[in-house]
């Protein structure tokens, strides 16, 4: 060890470090992991030759390495900066030293520092060309998110008409007349080719970027994006496709190509691509497919990032289940989305540099929340390509030459950043379909735009209407609904029996297509909470598409053993048309004690009369099952079961029935019923009300085997068009025990037109 004294205080130093003479044995110091010691012992060699290109590199390597990336502006930074571009002036036909002096550059995060920054990458991809390599690559690379983001700058230019000079942000998010009022009358697309060089340019870098490393993987997705512009999907399937066959185990070559896939509408493919993806990446890169956080409201986000992996895990997998849109293929296209738009969000907005990934800037957000937009216009001043020019700058008055003239005073720094301000930019995104809307600003210079104005509080409230859509994918968005009554029964050996009594829209589903036989598969899918089936029904048949008011009824019949609650998917599909239709529910399955007076469901009929007169239960019926809409002067029939009622003395069970219709959502109108059947010879009928009828009976009867009764009625109703409430409540007269049921019935003038 050597010892020196510096201000008072006792410094010591390796003596290695003192004694380095070469590169060598600085880099040796630097292996061993003692960085401080390294940094010294390159110092030393520049103080005996400020002109070694090596020791200014590797000294502002070491420096870089030290700045964490995205944190402020550090002295390591700056002396990085220094020395990096030192190293470049001496050997400027150094592309690798060209290009981290450009990198250190950048990561300042001021415009005027990107800009000269260019200067070096130029400078890096020249020197590559004739010395390629992946140095060469990278700097063609650097050339075209140069080129990249100036598209970003001007794409998609509107122009304010009239006396329109600004955007009414207030207006913007309060008022959706407001956002059709300025796309119609206050600003029009630019039209020409706003952006095309640029776009164009950044291509041709990205591909020579490729053809220095094919294996460049970064070049390779900004690649798809570009082509993605134009809806290029088949020439960029080209890219991924040799990609994949180059580097079969990378994770995010195969993420790359399920989002092309995707992007075409082969989602079986992408779906294997995306599968393929997530077993080859580290749990590093994996981490944001795997987090579903950015799709959740923002306390439940928050939640979830508290949970523990295992419940996190869980989760995932309980959404994603909910999420599939049909059940009857193993397809999820929502869940396949999600990783598309996450593959799309990080290849364009990515800057590790700058230390974000793209799912993290607030475009990234929205994109991966929402997907693709309608509307998508830049609003600006005109002379952006001024103010961002590709060779040098106006600031206050002056031209800045080459990079050897630099470092800058910081004034000037400041002074460039402020004219830049002028020309900062807004991007305005419209969704169509769900009336979202944001707002993005955006500086030249700058990759990463932030919401403008208000805007992020207005993300903020949107997360907590709509935390995610999905609208964009044709399945989901062309989806129909099923009309479904479900009814719940007492089974046999401790099950409980589930009728559903399913209404397929078949004439909406098949469209303008007519006269056509066309398979239609049907299907009821029951999942336990663990997200397992427990009932998979399936039937497959052609059906002749004519008539758009066309409705297929399908019912089934099943047992449960009781539990807390199920998942229930009632879905339709007609493969050809892609066209689709379900009801999702979830049902509390009800355990019918055997020692306790309870009712079954109230079902609801069209018609309904028993087989023979030996009737003890609901399957002894022939029922014609209803949605719960009935055409006017149509009867409206009732059906339940009742267990363990309490026999008397004489072993008869004695019961009242008292059936409360009342009007629900119309006007105040007077409402009658009368029982037509089931119950012609009751005694003590009775009837009383205004926007309300109560209709009571009573029963005697012997009770039968297995303490179960069964009940049905048909009510004649002689009101307006609306909904109405059906009350039935039951009372035992020998135990006293009351059970109610209550459905939701509507009366309308069309015909249901169930067939």
């Amino acid at each position: 060890m050597s010892f020196r004294l510096l201000t008072g205080v006792l410094l010591v130093t390796p003596f290695s470090t003192l004694t380095a003479q070469t590169l060598g044995q600085a880099d040796s110091i630097l292996a061993g992991g003692d960085t401080a010691s390294a940094i010294s012992a390159y110092e030393r060699i520049l103080t005996k030759n400020d002109r070694d290109a090596a020791a200014h590199f590797k000294l502002g390597m070491v420096l870089f390495n030290r700045h964490r990336a995205g944190g402020d502006v550090s002295d390591d930074l700056r002396w990085a900066e220094r020395h990096l571009r030192k190293a470049a002036g001496l050997q400027r036909d150094s592309a690798q030293y060209s290009l981290w002096a450009a990198r250190a550059l950048r990561a300042h995060g001021v415009t005027l520092k990107e800009i000269l920054a260019h200067q070096y990458f130029k400078r890096a991809a020249a020197a590559g060309r004739k010395h390629p390599g992946r140095y060469a690559a990278e700097a063609e690379f650097e050339l075209a998110r140069w080129n990249w983001k100036k598209y970003e700058q001007i794409q998609h230019r509107y122009l304010f008409t009239g006396d329109a000079i600004a955007v009414d942000f207030e207006g913007l998010m309060s008022e959706w007349s407001y956002v059709e009022d300025f796309f119609n009358n206050r600003v029009t697309p630019a039209g020409g080719s706003f952006g095309e060089a640029d776009l164009r340019d950044s291509e041709k870098h990205l591909r020579a970027a490729l053809k220095q490393d094919p294996r460049y993987i970064d070049a390779a997705a900004l690649l798809i994006v570009t082509m993605g512009e134009d809806h290029r999907w088949e020439e960029a399937r080209e890219i991924t496709r040799g990609l994949t066959r180059l580097m079969p185990r990378s994770g995010r070559a195969w993420a790359l190509d399920g989002l092309v896939l995707t992007r075409m509408g082969r989602w079986r493919q992408a779906q294997r691509s995306f599968d393929r993806a997530l077993a080859r990446m580290t749990p590093r890169r994996r981490a944001p497919y795997d987090n579903i956080a950015g799709l959740l409201k923002g306390s439940d986000s928050l939640d979830y990032v508290e949970m523990t992996p295992v419940k996190q895990q869980h989760l995932n997998n309980l959404y994603w289940t909910i999420q599939q849109p049909l059940f009857l293929t193993n397809l999820n296209e929502v869940r396949t989305e999600f990783f598309a738009r996450l593959a799309y969000v990080n290849a364009r907005w990515s800057d590790p540099w700058r230390g974000y990934a793209g799912y993290e800037s607030d475009r990234g957000a929205v994109y991966v929340r929402y997907g693709p937009l309608d509307i998508w216009a830049v609003l600006g001043r005109d002379r952006v390509s001024e103010a961002f020019g590709p060779n040098s700058m106006s600031v206050t008055g002056s031209t800045l030459g080459p990079a050897k003239h630099m470092p800058e005073p910081d004034n000037v720094i400041i002074d460039a950043s402020a004219i830049l301000e002028r020309y900062r930019s807004t991007t305005v995104w419209v969704y169509k379909t769900s009336r979202l809307r944001f707002a993005f600003s955006l500086v030249p210079g700058y990759s990463r735009a932030v919401f403008a104005g208000d805007h992020r509080g207005f993300y903020e409230q949107n997360r907590a209407v709509y935390p995610a859509r999905f609208d964009n994918i044709p399945i989901v968005r062309n989806m129909d609904t099923i009309e479904v009554q479900v009814a719940q029964f007492r089974g046999d050996s401790n099950t409980t029996e589930i009728g559903t009594f399913s209404f397929v829209p078949v004439g909406r589903m098949v469209g303008e297509v007519a006269n056509v036989r066309l398979p239609l598969t049907t299907g009821v899918i029951v999942k336990d909470t663990g997200m397992r089936d427990v009932v998979r029904l399936q039937n497959r048949e052609q059906v002749l598409g004519h008539d758009s008011d066309q409705v297929e009824m399908r019912s089934a019949r099943f047992a449960l053993e009781p539990a807390s609650s199920v998942l229930l998917r009632v879905e339709a599909l007609i493969a050809p048309l892609n066209a689709a239709a379900r009801s999702t529910r979830t049902l509390d399955v009800t355990d019918f004690r055997p020692d306790t007076f309870m009712l079954s469901d109230l079902l609801v009929s069209r018609k309904l009369e028993p087989r023979d007169s030996s009737y003890s239960r609901w399957t002894d019926f022939l029922i014609v099952p209803s949605t719960g809409t009935f055409r006017p002067e149509e009867p409206v029939s009732l059906l339940w079961e009742m267990y363990n009622l309490e026999p008397d003395s004489t072993g008869e069970v004695h019961y009242r029935v008292s059936l409360d219709i009342g009007v629900d959502q119309i006007e105040r109108r007077t409402v009658g019923a009368a029982i037509i059947g089931g119950i012609g010879d009751a005694l003590g009928l009775s009837a009383r009300g205004d926007v309300r009828t109560t209709l009571e009976y009573e029963r005697k009867e012997r009770g039968r085997r297995g303490g179960r009764q069964v009940e049905y009625v048909t009510v004649e109703l002689d009101g307006p068009s609306g909904y109405y409430f059906v009350n039935t409540t039951i009372t035992d007269l020998v135990s006293g025990r009351t059970q109610t049921l209550s459905r939701r019935i509507r009366r309308t003038m069309s015909d249901p037109g169930v067939k």
